[in-house]
């Protein structure tokens, strides 16, 4: 907006938030006169805390010339706000997609997928893992209650990133190693009892610290398997690690 020297210029701003569904009065925020040339800056900016759309009538004199719109964001959490709490159970509504977590009085750690209201959580067997991926580390990892941890079905399937394939992970030994196999087709696939939403993508790096292991496959007629979720979710070796079945 252009005016002239001496001309005072402001706005008046209303933030819209919640998607759209709340607007609030901010008043007369910004104003400046018109020192040199046709413009000025304006003294004042939205706080950062105040994130949403906001629309802004510009007044020059008393004269409204028109409406500026733009959108504050929140910035990124500083690394002293996402620091986990070491010595805190963390609750259900605080676990996130992506996050690693370990049940009270564990060893083992699993790493969390969230799809809409189904939770599902990964056994990440060595510490080699964490080394696969930047991002991960043990001073990640938030504590949760044995009931919370209940609240996720275990997953036992992964694909590589960039290839549609997807294995069973089995026969693990702690901290060591473990065996990838690839189930070969959709029958065998749900014949297991598995979910397509419990597949989760690994990188190379990953992908490659699993022994390759024999292929699954089922004939056509053969039958469901009993109980196929459990013996698909949890392989003989990984239910004697924590202490289930004989």
């Amino acid at each position: 907006m252009n005016g002239r020297v001496g001309d005072k210029m402001w706005v008046n701003a209303n933030l819209v938030t919640d998607n759209g569904r709340t607007a609030v009065s901010k008043g007369t925020l910004q104003t400046c006169t018109v020192t040199s040339g046709t413009s000025c800056s304006l003294s004042s900016i939205p706080p950062l805390t105040d994130v949403g759309v906001w629309y802004e009538d510009v007044y020059i004199n008393g004269e409204n010339k028109g409406k500026i719109i733009f959108t504050v964001t929140a910035p990124p959490a500083s690394e002293a706000d996402r620091r986990i709490e070491q010595t805190r159970l963390y609750t259900l509504s605080e676990i996130n997609d992506g996050d690693i977590i370990r049940g009270e009085g564990d060893i083992a750690v699993w790493i969390v997928k969230i799809v809409g209201e189904k939770r599902f959580k990964r056994w990440l067997f060595g510490p080699q893992i964490f080394q696969a991926y930047g991002h991960l580390g043990f001073d990640r990892v938030k504590n949760v209650s044995k009931t919370t941890l209940s609240n996720f079905d275990t997953a036992v399937l992964i694909r590589k990133d960039g290839d549609a394939k997807v294995y069973e992970l089995t026969d693990f030994v702690p901290g060591t190693r473990a065996v990838r196999r690839w189930i070969q087709n959709e029958q065998t696939f749900l014949q297991r009892g598995f979910d397509f939403d419990s597949v989760y993508v690994v990188n190379e790096r990953e992908f490659n610290l699993y022994t390759e292991g024999a292929s699954l496959s089922v004939a056509p007629n053969d039958k469901p398997i009993e109980n196929s979720l459990l013996k698909a979710n949890l392989s003989e070796a990984m239910a004697k690690f924590f202490g289930l079945g004989n």
